[in-house]
């Protein structure tokens, strides 16, 4: 009987030490506070060191991934981008992915655990690193650097001659051109997938795209007789009230452009030189709003600033009445806008914490267009 008894102690104990061992292979890393072993992150190992081993490894990576120079290429023509330590191109948010891989093994499931710990020591499992790209800074850049290597698309425009006593004028029109550009998706995509390998291919090859211009010379060769009618109408003469200003021809040449409207291609002004010229035109007339300003101290009024009224210049609505008025006159009355300021702001920011004082308006024989305040 004790020969028997033997005979089955002896399995009996060669499968507890097999499970002390399995259990102390599979749980020695959990127990000392280590990554499993087989655990990468961005392809690099992190099995066996502690949390803040993982963590100081593979945040000095990525802050070398981030400040390492882009390679791109250009045609045949390598150039390199530099990003600036407060500006790098690539931001990694290590710490998400490092608390992911650490979790990995210690859920409140037992056997989650142990086949997860059996599975990372045959096949390595590897973690990408979440990463973000300030698409802004990079495009920047880039342009910045091929410079004039880039050729951007050239729409068609009105090329206007005027005579030094602006009496005579010609018209020509200049030729569209097309361009070359850069395809930032296609780039951005590729930077993003290796990157949160830690591992950037160099240099990355851009993605070169023809660029159409919109407009063309056939375009505008049909709008020459519209555009010489303007002409005819310089100089114009621009009021407010009681004051004048003459807008010299060669100005009102430079402002002839042309639009695509549902109807086809017209004659316009371009807004932005028409605010140009008559913002500077207009100098002594034109003011920004000035915001009132109120300090309150202890409860008393330390300073106290008068809001101010602006004058702004309306450049749609003056457009739209230059078209329609040169038709008939070379006179046309300009069209402002009065800003309103913040009065005072709010009380918060003010420091106002109780009611200083109320006012009331008696609106009873005001008409309803003024019933406000």
């Amino acid at each position: 009987m004790k020969t028997r008894a033997f005979i089955w102690m002896v399995p009996t104990g060669l499968i507890i030490i097999a499970l002390v061992a399995g259990t102390w292979f599979f749980y020695a890393p959990v127990a000392t506070d280590r990554f499993l072993p087989g655990i990468h992150i961005a392809r690099i190992p992190v099995g066996g060191l502690t949390l803040e081993e993982g963590r100081t490894l593979i945040e000095e990576r990525a802050e070398s991934s981030a400040r390492q120079d882009l390679g791109v290429l250009w045609h045949n023509e390598r150039l390199l981008l530099h990003p600036s330590r407060q500006y790098p191109y690539l931001r990694y948010q290590t710490e998400t992915v490092i608390q992911e891989a650490y979790r990995l093994g210690r859920s409140q499931n037992l056997w989650q655990n142990i086949l997860m710990q059996f599975h990372v020591r045959i096949t390595e499992k590897n973690l990408p690193i979440p990463v973000a790209l300030d698409t802004t800074q990079l495009e920047r850049d880039l342009r910045q650097a091929l410079g004039s290597r880039l050729r951007l698309a050239t729409d068609a425009r009105f090329l206007i001659h005027v005579a030094e006593d602006e009496r005579v004028f010609s018209i020509d029109i200049s030729d569209e051109q097309v361009g070359q550009d850069i395809r930032l998706d296609t780039l951005q995509e590729r930077l993003l997938t290796q990157a949160k390998e830690m591992h950037v291919r160099d240099p990355l090859p851009l993605d070169i795209v023809t660029t159409l211009p919109k407009r063309t010379a056939r375009d505008l060769m049909p709008l020459v007789p519209d555009a010489e009618a303007w002409m005819r109408y310089a100089p114009l003469t621009l009021s407010m009230e009681d004051k004048t200003w003459t807008i010299p021809t060669r100005t009102v040449g430079s402002w002839i452009t042309a639009t695509h409207t549902v109807q086809g291609w017209a004659i316009d002004l371009d807004p932005h030189l028409v605010a140009e010229n008559l913002k500077k035109t207009l100098n002594d007339v034109l003011r920004a709003a000035v915001d009132g300003s109120l300090v309150v101290k202890d409860g008393r009024m330390e300073t106290f600033t008068a809001p101010v009224e602006g004058i702004e210049l309306d450049v749609p609505a003056t457009i739209t009445l230059l078209k329609v008025h040169t038709s008939k006159t070379s006179s046309t009355a300009i069209q402002l806008i009065h800003a309103t300021p913040r009065i005072l702001g709010d009380g918060e920011t003010l420091g106002i914490r109780e009611v200083l004082g109320v006012g009331r308006s008696e609106f009873s024989g005001s008409p309803t267009n003024r019933r406000k305040n």
